[in-house]
């Protein structure tokens, strides 16, 4: 504990105190003193957004930031993109240097989407229609991604790389696009490929994908995952049965039509946010759930227990990403509980800023190298294998 506070004096007084509170409460506050315990040291590497569009590129991130529209504070503003097939080969590049003691490679749980908007052909019709696209047809508009979805399909092959859902699409369209036929300054960011800039106007996020409750609700999210699963089983020709609600948020109507689709296992952090209906902002009530707590239906839910986000860290020392995460799965296994670390798409992109992927890697190689040294005993697993266990 004392080098992590040192290393947090380095950095600038707002990551101070973010990181400083996550610390304090991973010490004091542990996730794992609750839930149901695993004899053994499994690990899970959860990472989300996969087949998600952000900004396109360098040059759109530049125009952006030349026009004065402020991109804020969060990483996956300043870092994520549409993975490319440099990406995904780095990334298996390091995962391949690694096996656990029964010769199984580190294992993403790769939480991917579906669809995207159809950016061209909404221009096209004024903006007063949606369309969208697979997020396989996403990637032949984009530069060095024509093989991109082979590779995927490689590195599953390999046990490196093995998607589950996280949804349809990452946005509410619905609500996008009724804000987007007003909007001047969204319908200018629909023209360069983007849902929105994030930052500047926090209310205008959309990013939540399943934040829908009350009357009709259940109705548009059945469609929604009905799509979504079909789609899936047709791309990788399984069923996936774990999810992750995009940014955590779900109603518990959602649950039921989950199991429907054969999805038993409910990936998360620590807290779960239910929409609450209102007509002027977006309110949510917060439910916490423990490592292998079950529902009335009897679906587990995972708990992301360890964080492993250097790029949080984008104008500070992104060691602290590596102390934390070592010191949370260490907390992890003294209480008896699987390592569910959660590390976002953004930590692993190099097309806006090179060496964001760089540094990162590098660090995700010595992650990996420590914990097989710590814990030589430690089994790389998936998110929907470790629900199976915990069920």
């Amino acid at each position: 504990m004392p080098k992590l506070i040192q290393r947090l004096k380095q950095m600038p007084c707002l990551y101070q105190l973010r990181n400083l509170k996550r610390m304090v409460l991973a010490h004091y506050q542990s996730p794992n003193t609750a839930g149901i315990k695993l004899s053994g040291h499994y690990l899970v590497f959860e990472s989300d957004d996969w087949g998600n569009v952000r900004v396109p590129n360098r040059q759109t991130y530049d125009y952006l930031m030349r026009q004065g529209i402020t991109m804020g504070r969060e990483a996956f503003v300043h870092y994520d993109c549409l993975e490319s097939s440099e990406d995904l080969n780095r990334l298996f590049g390091v995962l391949q240097k690694y096996h656990d003691h029964l010769g199984h490679y580190p294992v993403f749980t790769a939480n991917c989407v579906l669809k995207n908007p159809d950016f061209a052909t909404i221009c096209a019709h004024n903006f007063q229609e949606y369309a969208d696209e697979t997020f396989v047809d996403t990637y032949k508009k984009y530069p060095q991604r024509q093989d991109t979805f082979a590779i995927w399909c490689q590195g599953m092959q390999e046990g490196l790389w093995h998607p589950q859902m996280h949804g349809r699409e990452h946005y509410q369209t619905a609500n996008w696009l009724r804000v987007l036929q007003k909007d001047e300054h969204l319908q200018e960011l629909c023209r360069l490929g983007m849902v929105n800039s994030y930052a500047e106007r926090p209310n205008l996020f959309f990013m939540d994908a399943f934040s829908y409750n009350g009357s009709g609700a259940t109705v548009i999210l059945e469609k929604i995952l009905a799509e979504a699963c079909t789609l899936f089983q047709q791309f990788f020709g399984y069923v996936s049965t774990s999810f992750v609600a995009c940014c955590y948020v779900w109603d518990k109507i959602l649950e039921p039509l989950l199991l429907k689709n054969g999805i038993y296992t409910i990936q998360g952090g620590w807290l779960q946010f239910c929409p609450e209906q209102d007509q002027q902002a977006k309110h949510f009530t917060c439910i916490r759930h423990a490592m292998g707590e079950k529902n009335a239906l009897g679906q587990v839910y995972l708990v992301r227990n360890c964080l492993f986000e250097p790029s949080e860290f984008f104008d500070g020392n992104r060691e602290i990403a590596l102390e934390r995460c070592l010191f949370q799965i260490k907390d992890a296994f003294a209480h008896g509980k699987p390592a569910v670390i959660s590390t976002h798409r953004e930590n692993y992109i190099g097309t806006i800023f090179p060496e964001n992927s760089a540094i990162n890697l590098r660090l995700l190689d010595r992650l990996l190298q420590t914990v097989l040294h710590r814990w030589p005993d430690v089994e790389f697993i998936t998110s929907d294998v470790l629900g199976g266990k915990l069920k």
